[in-house]
């Protein structure tokens, strides 16, 4: 769980600040967690920002999984998000909310990389 709260303290730093290579090397095998990645660098670098509290954590579930593989549903309450997606085009807003990720985490060593998210319907 601690590795959870890491990954989406930088996540969220991520979004603020468009420096995007924590994450992704937290996310390395993870294909929707580097489009993510990939869709902040075109924000900033078409001179764009997003301004978001970001992801809040509530709960921790972990769901039976492989020995490779350990599986978390997550609430997560997640916070309005302003953004403008290249210079001089106007605000947009995402509102405030909640619902369920589901993170697939493999073990790298003494510490994990997410190899896996998705949203996930009521667990």
């Amino acid at each position: 769980m601690e590795f959870i709260r890491r990954w989406i303290a930088e996540y969220n730093t991520m979004q603020n600040s468009g420096e995007t290579a924590a994450f992704r090397a937290m996310s390395e095998k993870c294909d929707p967690c580097l489009g993510i990645a990939d869709q902040v660098d075109e924000i900033y670098a078409n001179g764009g920002r997003i301004e978001t509290s970001g992801w809040i954590p509530r709960s921790f579930r972990r769901t039976p999984s492989s020995s490779e593989h350990i599986v978390f549903i997550v609430k997560i309450r997640n916070s309005r998000t302003r953004y403008v997606e290249r210079a001089g085009d106007p605000v947009k807003i995402l509102p405030a909310g909640s619902g369920f990720e589901r993170f697939e985490l493999t073990r790298l060593g003494e510490s994990f990389n997410v190899s896996d998210i998705a949203e996930q319907s009521q667990p």
